[in-house]
């Protein structure tokens, strides 16, 4: 952003557009940090290629707290690549193999 911004290739943000600005802040780091939370958790229980289905579910949390927080409309398509996300990972086989 600095780099942009001392450009003058973009505009640096006005006062009016801040809760915009903190709104896609939040969204960002909130969507991203329970996915990889749940990555981080995963690795401690499963394999870690087992685990690393749970970051299929950065664009879940993200869309989530989208609709949640800036009341952002959940259409079909969303709702159905939400389910497929998690059909996928839970499908997924969650067992560690015994080691040799």
């Amino acid at each position: 952003m600095a780099v942009v911004w001392s450009t003058g290739s973009e505009k640096v943000p006005g006062a009016a557009q801040l809760p915009h600005v903190a709104a896609a802040m939040v969204i960002g780091l909130v969507g991203f940090a329970l996915g990889y939370l749940a990555y981080n958790y995963a690795v401690s229980h499963v394999a870690v290629g087992v685990a690393g289905m749970a970051l299929n579910l950065i664009p879940l949390f993200g869309v989530v707290v989208a609709v949640l927080w800036l009341g952002e409309d959940l259409s079909t398509p969303k709702v159905i690549g939400g389910a497929l996300i998690l059909v996928g990972v839970f499908s997924s086989p969650t067992t560690r193999k015994p080691s040799p």
